[in-house]
């Protein structure tokens, strides 16, 4: 049955990218962080809403089409804002119809009530860039289809891509909706992917990327090595930023990411970057600086059609006998429980400038060596675990973490208010007895800054650095137990 859903779900081109295309070893790729234009209240229609945004995104477009990108990602929610409502969004809205069925160009071939296609079609096929963008999908529906919704209509959070021929080439329904309430999830779990001239992609939204549908799938059952990955992400310190995620993302399973992210700091949404496998940002933004408020920014980038891969599948299980070893030595009541992000970890101080830890929780155990260099007294760190369900949700994490507390008692650990740091580790070798091969790594220095991965390694499930040059933040190796998930 899950063969047969992906069979008939998969989109334009070759389902499994093995279509002997020939292509440059390279391509150019552009990822806009967009601040919404909101509008003013009692004078500005959701039409005019949308065309203060559609402006931005045809200047950007040109611009990035000018400096030679083959394509161009904008954000989840980017054209009708965050925090709407079932019915007032629904002025947002289009039908989009299935470009699986119905060969459309809208620029060429424009129908009512399809404004935002139009321009988006138009802006891909004048500027000869391919165009991903999201926008809202409505399809109504009557009560011969058991599944329709009591107002009639099926309202999806939706991507779609436009080639450079203005083509609609790609549609997708967002599946892991995130407390929105405006939208529905699709029937089925759909697993979408385009071809172009220059590489074979998969596309998916924001939190999607948690679960192993369609995230994961696209990659090991449809050969895809490049993501495009419109987001809305408020930032979820200090474990979940955007660009950790997206970055670690894209190290963990060796892929191509292409991350365009809502830019509204004042409520944590920032961070957007381009990606390529073991090589992590080739470029990327975290800038929510008062200046940056209401500033959006391009990143265009060159990129390896094949991204560097990375052995993300082997975990440290042969080392198992290095943990219990040293389980026995530090389990000496030197632990403590502190809440972060929502789950209680079981943590330890780091109350030396060397040493090697053991920390557990639920039976999963992390192991850390580290030296402290230029160590400030004034400092703590901790080292924490924890085994389960997320709090407030039913997908199951292994974490491992070393993180800067806000303060130098233990119940500041694991806040999510820290930024900065003045202690270097000249040594930091981290693992864990993960029940999962899906580990996805992380290093953030002073700033938020990703630690350029010149300075540590992702190798067999463990981070290793002899030596970052910045104060350290955290280091996370995230794991994801996809079959404990219970939605």
């Amino acid at each position: 049955m899950f063969l047969h859903t992906i069979m008939t779900l998969a989109v334009v081109g070759d389902m499994l990218g093995a279509t002997k295309v020939t292509r440059n070893a390279h391509y150019t790729a552009a990822v806009y962080e967009h601040f919404h234009r909101f509008g003013v209240p009692l004078f500005d229609t959701p039409a005019s809403v949308l065309a203060k945004n559609l402006d931005v995104y045809e200047k950007q477009a040109k611009i990035a089409a000018d400096m030679g990108a083959d394509i161009i990602v904008f954000p989840e929610d980017g054209l009708h804002g965050v925090w709407q409502t079932r019915n007032s969004i629904l002025p947002y809205l289009e039908t989009i119809p299935d470009p699986r069925r119905t060969r459309w160009c809208p620029c060429t071939e424009p129908k009512e009530n399809t404004e935002i296609q139009y321009r988006l079609s138009c802006m891909a096929k004048c500027n000869g860039i391919v165009i991903v963008a999201n926008m809202g999908d409505v399809q109504y529906c009557d009560k011969t289809d058991p599944h329709c919704p009591s107002d009639g209509r099926y309202q999806f959070n939706t991507d779609v891509v436009f080639d450079s021929d203005g083509l609609l080439i790609a549609r997708y329904h967002k599946e892991h909706l995130y407390g929105e309430s405006q939208f529905n999830t699709p029937t089925q779990c759909e697993f979408v992917t385009f071809n172009t001239s220059f590489a074979y992609f998969g596309i998916f939204t924001c939190f999607d990327i948690l679960f192993q549908n369609p995230a994961v799938t696209l990659v090991e059952k449809f050969g895809v090595k490049n993501v495009v990955f419109p987001t809305a992400w408020m930032d979820l310190r200090p474990i979940l930023t955007s660009v950790q995620m997206q970055q670690a993302w894209a190290i963990g399973l060796g892929v191509n990411v292409l991350a365009a992210n809502y830019h509204l700091p004042l409520f944590n949404f920032v961070g957007s970057g381009i990606y390529s496998g073991q090589q992590g940002a080739v470029v990327y933004t975290h800038d929510d600086s008062f200046w940056s408020f209401w500033k959006g920014k391009l990143l265009v980038a060159k990129v390896p059609t094949e991204p560097s891969t990375v052995n993300s599948k082997h975990t440290f299980k042969h080392k198992s006998h290095v943990l219990f070893q040293y389980t026995s030595a530090y389990h000496d009541g030197a632990t403590f429980i502190a809440n972060m992000a929502g789950d209680n970890y079981t943590f330890t101080p780091l109350r030396t400038t060397k040493g090697i830890l053991v920390v557990c929780n639920h039976g999963f155990c992390c192991h850390l060596t580290y030296t402290m260099i230029h160590s400030n007294v004034n400092e703590l760190y901790a080292f924490g675990a924890f085994s389960g369900f997320h709090t407030g949700g039913s997908y199951f994490i292994q974490v491992c973490a070393v993180v800067k507390c806000s303060g130098n008692q233990t119940a500041t650990c694991g806040s999510g208010s820290v930024t900065y740091a003045d202690t270097i580790f000249d040594e930091l070798i981290m693992f864990g007895n993960f029940s999962t091969p899906y580990i996805y790594p992380s290093v953030i220095t002073d700033g938020l800054r990703l630690a350029p991965v010149s300075e540590w390694t992702f190798d067999s499930g463990g981070i290793v650095s002899e030596g970052l040059t910045k104060p350290l933040v955290t280091a996370v190796l995230y794991g994801r137990w996809y079959e404990r998930d219970t939605e």
